[in-house]
């Protein structure tokens, strides 16, 4: 199989900025679809990205989202990448209007005006967590860091990487003490046959025992 190349995110930033404040990961529901926002920020925009990302977690909160969450590179990685992860509760969802809605119309103008000077550019990606290939500790507290793996298998290979992550990779996360490992296949957006890889943890060291 075609591995893609690793990211590692982390938010010491954003969750307390423009994360929901009520976010909670416990609140998935199985095997629960989500949009994946990767933006590329420019340099010294930093300040009105989260301006930014604050009007909108107000709206996903007045819309009723459960959580909403973003992080942003650290360490490794490309610098000025975030990542914001929502729920999805159906497609028809997308039937209905925005949060962006829920917005007045000085704030939807002010975000807007905020996104096209600060984001180069993002790309959606719809995609659903695989609770069998998945670890989840149903921890209500959001994570400080999340390891994010991009996975492309080759045409054909997506029954045989889902039987290598579930009887090889699951059972090594296990054994390691990972608390939080989630895989996420790819519906739309993105690759056939791709899937994200999160394994989301406080402390670095916690790396350790999966490298």
């Amino acid at each position: 199989m075609q591995i893609g190349k690793r990211h590692v995110f982390a938010a010491p930033l954003l969750w307390g900025a423009a994360v929901i404040a009520t976010s909670n990961v416990a609140a998935q529901t199985p095997n629960q679809m989500i949009r994946i926002a990767t933006s590329k920020v420019k340099l010294g925009m930093l300040s009105d990205y989260q301006e930014g990302q604050k009007l909108l977690n107000a709206a996903y909160k007045k819309a009723g989202s459960p959580w909403r969450e973003v992080w942003s590179s650290s360490l490794f990685g490309e610098a000025g990448v975030y990542v914001s992860v929502s729920p999805v509760s159906s497609m028809a969802q997308f039937d209905s209007p925005s949060p962006m809605s829920q917005m007045s119309l000085e704030d939807r103008l002010k975000y807007q005006n905020l996104s096209r000077n600060c984001i180069e550019s993002t790309r959606y990606v719809l995609g659903q967590t695989v609770d069998a290939l998945s670890i989840r500790s149903q921890r209500t507290t959001p994570p400080k860091y999340a390891r994010v793996l991009n996975v492309q298998t080759k045409p054909g290979k997506q029954v045989e990487f889902e039987s290598f992550v579930k009887t090889i990779v699951l059972p090594a996360m296990k054994n390691a003490g990972v608390k939080d490992y989630w895989v996420i296949r790819t519906l739309m957006g993105g690759g056939v046959g791709s899937y994200t890889e999160l394994t989301i943890f406080d402390k670095w060291d916690e790396i350790d025992a999966i490298l």
